[in-house]
């Protein structure tokens, strides 16, 4: 089984994900962007990243495979910020998915938590470490599961995690 750590928005401050890198011990490790720090300490970190609209380096979007999932990353200030009628946004994302053949796509930018999965499509957002917009404000990342190219679980509750 594969442990995926997904952050994001943490603006300067690198002691938070070092803690959850730390705690969870992920197989891999992804920060959807505005890290705001040196680069250098993004690389020795995380398997893939992204650069957010508050930074200065790095690419702006990047594609893997996790098992057969086709992945996508990005900060996701490319669809705009999260307004009312929150769920179009999501539906958005499920067509751009749909449209480029990706199963899984990764964003930040929001500072809102947000799991969303439609026609085998799984979007996630995991929030943010440093300015949490969401309801409880609450520091948040996520981990997904995967094993034999299935998703243990893509519920929200199971996926989202809070930082005390």
């Amino acid at each position: 089984m594969k442990k995926i750590l997904i952050i994001s928005d943490t603006h300067g401050d690198k002691s938070f994900f070092k803690e959850i890198i730390k705690k969870e011990k992920p197989d891999i490790k992804i920060h959807a962007g505005d890290f705001c720090i040196d680069e250098s300490i993004i690389k020795n970190n995380f398997d893939y990243y992204v650069a957010g609209n508050n930074d200065f380096y790095g690419p702006r979007i990047v594609d893997f495979e996790i098992e057969s999932f086709k992945c996508r990353l990005m900060h996701g200030d490319q669809f705009g910020y999260s307004v009312p009628g929150y769920e179009k946004r999501e539906e958005y994302l499920v067509e751009y998915a749909t449209k480029n053949k990706i199963d899984i796509l990764f964003s930040g930018h929001t500072h809102i938590e947000s799991v969303y999965f439609k026609n085998k499509i799984l979007i996630i957002n995991p929030g943010s470490l440093m300015y949490p917009r969401n309801f409880n404000q609450m520091k948040s990342y996520a981990i997904l599961y995967i094993e034999n190219n299935k998703f243990k679980s893509t519920n929200f509750e199971d996926i989202i995690k809070y930082v005390d």
